[in-house]
C-alpha cells in the first residue's frame, strides 16, 4: 500500500509542478491544477491514515478552500501565496490563512477573486453533504501568468536572503 500511495503522490506532484511551466502557466487551468493537487494530497494522506483524527477538521477546511479555488477559477494557488503570509506580526485571534489571502488581494489587485472564493467556500460549507458540480469551463483560455510570476519571485526572494 505504501508503494501505491507514493506512486499516486508522485503523480500529484507532477501535476502540481508542471502547472508552473510554460506554456501551461498562462492557462486558466494552471492554478486550478495546483489547487486540485492540494485537495488530492489531503484526501490521499487521510485515506492512508496519515493524519490524526483531531487534525481532520482543519484539513477538511483547507481542502474545501482548494476545491472552491478550482470551482471559481481562482488565479493563484495557495502555496504561491505563502509569500504573503503574515508570520507572527498579526494578532493571535486572526486566522493567518485569511490574513494571507487579504494581503495577497491588496498587493496583487485580485480582491474581487478573493471575495468570489469566500462566497464559494461558504456555499460548499452550507451544503457539504451534497456534491457541487464544477461548471464546464474555459480552462484553456489564456490569462496572465501571475501565479507563476509570484511563485518564481517568492522563490528568488527566499534564495537571495
Amino acid at each position: 500500500m505504501k508503494a501505491r500511495r507514493n506512486e499516486i503522490d508522485s503523480a500529484i506532484s507532477f501535476v502540481r509542478n508542471t502547472a508552473l511551466r510554460r506554456p501551461i502557466a498562462s492557462l486558466r487551468a494552471s492554478a486550478a491544477a495546483r489547487n486540485a493537487a492540494g485537495a488530492l494530497r489531503v484526501v490521499l494522506t487521510a485515506s492512508c491514515r496519515g493524519y490524526r483524527d483531531d487534525q481532520l477538521p482543519d484539513l477538511l477546511s483547507h481542502a474545501i478552500f482548494d476545491i472552491a479555488a478550482v470551482r471559481v477559477r481562482f488565479p493563484f494557488d495557495f502555496g504561491t501565496l505563502a509569500c504573503f503570509h503574515s508570520g507572527d506580526e498579526e494578532a493571535a485571534g486572526d486566522d493567518p490563512f485569511v490574513l494571507m489571502l487579504e494581503r495577497a488581494a491588496q498587493r496583487t489587485g485580485h480582491a474581487k477573486e478573493v471575495q468570489e472564493l469566500y462566497a464559494d467556500v461558504e456555499l460548499l460549507y452550507d451544503d457539504i453533504e451534497r456534491p457541487q458540480a464544477i461548471s464546464p469551463a474555459d480552462w484553456f483560455v489564456e490569462m496572465d501568468d501571475s501565479n507563476a510570476r509570484v511563485y518564481y519571485a517568492a522563490q528568488h526572494a527566499f534564495h537571495a536572503r
